[in-house]
């Protein structure tokens, strides 16, 4: 056996020309598909933060709204206690009616 027959032994088994390009498609389909997977993972991750972030504000928004409601109840409160409304008459110059000037609705 020669030297440049021992070089090709074991015969090689040949090769299509489509092959090789048929590989390179799928690789680089397969890498096209996994990059655009973890496009997407990202996207929906970014997605959850951003959510998370809005619930938070409308709940900080919503605590600081009933805040402010059970201040203004107490304001209505105090606002509408008899004794404060009775203080304030009588600093207007009102005074309580007699039942002779009270006329019941409709009556001439």
């Amino acid at each position: 056996m020669t030297l440049a027959a021992r070089r090709t032994w074991p015969p090689r088994p040949a090769r299509a020309k489509g092959s090789d390009l048929r590989l390179v498609l799928v690789a680089s389909c397969a890498a096209a598909l996994v990059t655009a997977s973890l496009v997407c993972l990202v996207l929906v991750r970014t997605a959850t933060v951003d959510t998370g972030y809005r619930v938070h504000d409308r709940r900080a928004a919503q605590a600081r709204l009933r805040d402010e409601r059970a201040a203004l109840e107490l304001e209505r409160a105090t606002l509408l206690r008899p004794s404060r409304l009775s203080a304030e008459a009588g600093r207007l110059g009102l005074a309580p009616v007699s039942a002779d000037r009270v006329v019941a609705g409709g009556a001439p």
